[in-house]
């Protein structure tokens, strides 16, 4: 089962979603160049996240919460370094659609 994940300039790659979503998230940020210490997410081309950063999400395997065939595009989720909570969501790619804006 494989998943595209948008990012930059109209670029993408697969992703195999037959394992843990921890693994997932890893891979992603090895391929991006994200530090570890990021947390990241995907969304749909509607907006919506999958809130894989969840830490009750990890464990899960990715295909249980991820559609095969579908696109989606990388996120990274930013936080208050007062509190760490979550402030918002940026989508890592040039130009993206007026749903992902709000």
């Amino acid at each position: 089962m494989f998943i595209h994940i948008k990012h930059g300039g109209n670029e993408q790659f697969l992703a195999n979603t037959n394992c843990p979503v921890i693994l997932l998230l890893q891979y992603m940020k090895a391929k991006l160049g994200i530090p570890e210490s990021e947390l990241v997410d995907l969304c749909d081309d509607q907006g919506a996240l999958k809130m894989l950063f969840l830490s009750q999400q990890h464990q899960k395997y990715a295909s249980s919460l991820l559609p095969a065939r579908c696109s989606f595009i990388f996120c990274v989720v930013n936080r208050n370094p007062e509190d760490s909570g979550y402030v918002s969501i940026t989508p890592l790619v040039d130009n993206p659609e007026h749903a992902l804006l709000g």
